[in-house]
């Protein structure tokens, strides 16, 4: 070993390990001082924002689902929705690829299952 790979191994490394050491326990006492505030913070804050926003999310999940499974009722009691007729399938996708739709664009889909039911 070289005397400066000597010296690095000999001197450097254990300071360096000490002032590492050393600046973990600093960060640790900082954090257990902060520990109430974080503690508060969770308790306060960040817990019921995450109740709230959980419980809305689940619930317009409940209503896309409810409004899909009204589309694919009344799709199925469609014959322009039936995908076996062949004619109509194809009519669909050329449709698709010429970017028209079959029917006006609606900006919520509780207008376009209004339409639908009528």
């Amino acid at each position: 070993m070289s005397p400066l790979g000597t010296w690095v191994a000999n001197e450097v490394v254990p300071r360096f390990l000490d002032t590492l050491s050393n600046t973990i326990k600093i960060l640790n006492q900082i954090l257990e001082a902060l520990k109430p505030l974080f503690q508060w913070f969770w308790d306060n804050v960040l817990k019921p924002l995450a109740e709230w926003t959980g419980g809305l999310f689940l619930s317009i999940w409940d209503r896309i689902n409810d409004a899909l499974g009204r589309f694919a009722d009344w799709c199925k009691k469609q014959s322009r929705c039936n995908t076996r007729d062949h004619h109509n399938s194809r009519r669909i996708l050329r449709s698709l690829e010429r970017g028209r739709t079959f029917y006006p664009l609606y900006s919520n889909p509780e207008e376009l299952l209004q339409h639908l039911e009528e």
